[in-house]
């Protein structure tokens, strides 16, 4: 039991730890535009999410996919239980949800981020298992 609850905890770390860095080099190979503004009506308003390029939404949309799967691969191979892996990607799921709704964000985005955090966390658990759970 106690295996379980520390491979839940280490996935959901290891994953919050994959996103952010990988949100890091987003922001380093594609910087934010220089005219982008930064005031809170803009905010406010959802406006500058108009003025960020594609290219970085997408990057931001592979950090959480990354994440996730980083998540539900940890938990699965610490606890040797692929439906383990659920646990940490509804805890990111959770997480984005309160994201989006702290700050607003383009409908598109917001639909694609919270449909990719379960089936992910699920895939790296079914990727640990097949390539290191011993079968029974």
């Amino acid at each position: 039991m106690l295996r379980k609850i520390i491979a839940i905890l280490a996935g959901i770390i290891i994953g919050m730890i994959v996103i952010a860095v990988v949100e890091y080099l987003g922001h380093y190979i594609f910087p934010a535009p220089v005219d982008l503004e930064l005031s809170e009506e803009a905010y406010n308003q959802g406006a500058m999410y108009s003025m960020i390029p594609f290219k970085n939404m997408l990057m931001v949309l592979l950090a959480y996919l990354l994440g996730s799967f980083a998540a539900g691969f940890t938990t699965s191979i610490i606890a040797q239980n692929k439906i383990l892996a659920l646990i940490p990607g509804f805890a990111l799921m959770i997480a984005g949800i309160i994201n989006v709704m702290l700050i607003p964000h383009p409908l598109w985005f917001t639909f694609i981020s919270l449909a990719v955090y379960v089936p992910f966390a699920f895939f790296g658990g079914f990727i640990a298992e097949l390539l290191f759970i011993k079968q029974r």
